[in-house]
Parts: C-alpha cells; sequence; structure tokens
C-alpha cells in the first residue's frame, strides 16, 4: 500500500528563498515542514473544537431535561391556580380566572350565533 503526498509550494515562499539564495532542495524541505506543522496546528483545531462538540452536547442535554422540569412544574401551577379560583371564585380575578358562569355564558353566546 502506498500513500501519495502532493504538496504545494507558496511562491511568495520560493521567491523570497530563491532570494536568498537557498538551493531549491531546501525550499522544498522549509516547504514541507511548514506543511506538517499547518498540519499539527490544523489537528489541534480539529480536537478542540471536537470538544467544544461534546460539551455543547451535555450542555443541550442538561438544557433539555431542565426545560421538561420547568414545563411540569408549570403544569402544576396551573392546576394549583386553577384550584384556587375554583374554592376562591372572589380571587378569581386576581388570578386571572373567570367564574364558569360567565365562561358558559359566553359559549352560548357563541352557538346561538
Amino acid at each position: 500500500m502506498s500513500k501519495t503526498l502532493s504538496i504545494q509550494i507558496d511562491e511568495e515562499l520560493f521567491t523570497k528563498l530563491n532570494n536568498q539564495g537557498k538551493k531549491s532542495e531546501d525550499i522544498v524541505t522549509e516547504a514541507i515542514n511548514q506543511f506538517f506543522k499547518n498540519k499539527e496546528q490544523n489537528n489541534e483545531i480539529v480536537n478542540l473544537l471536537k470538544q467544544n462538540i461534546k460539551l455543547l452536547e451535555k450542555q443541550n442535554e442538561f438544557l433539555e431535561i431542565e426545560n421538561v422540569c420547568f414545563k411540569q412544574e408549570n403544569k402544576d401551577l396551573k392546576t394549583r391556580i386553577d384550584d384556587l379560583a375554583q374554592m376562591f371564585p372572589s380571587a378569581g380575578a386576581l388570578l386571572g380566572k373567570t367564574s364558569e358562569s360567565q365562561e358558559t355564558k359566553k359559549n352560548k353566546w357563541i352557538f346561538s350565533k
């Protein structure tokens, strides 16, 4: 099994090094070293991004669980408000609830049209 490696030499680097009087072999060697150096930096960045993805997935999972808990708590609070409105009809206006008799009057008016 053989692997092929293609190297692209930056023209600016080539002219810069060529103007300094270096041999073409030295230029190619330096270009290869620079290529592998950039590849290592890219690998480090990719590893860091993978770690960030894992962290964000964990946070997303936690927030989904928290969202379900808040929905359940909201449902419980709504039932408590409904119970209080039934127990104390005079406090219904404070709780933002209308009495059942008013709701039935509205429904009769809607159905009569």
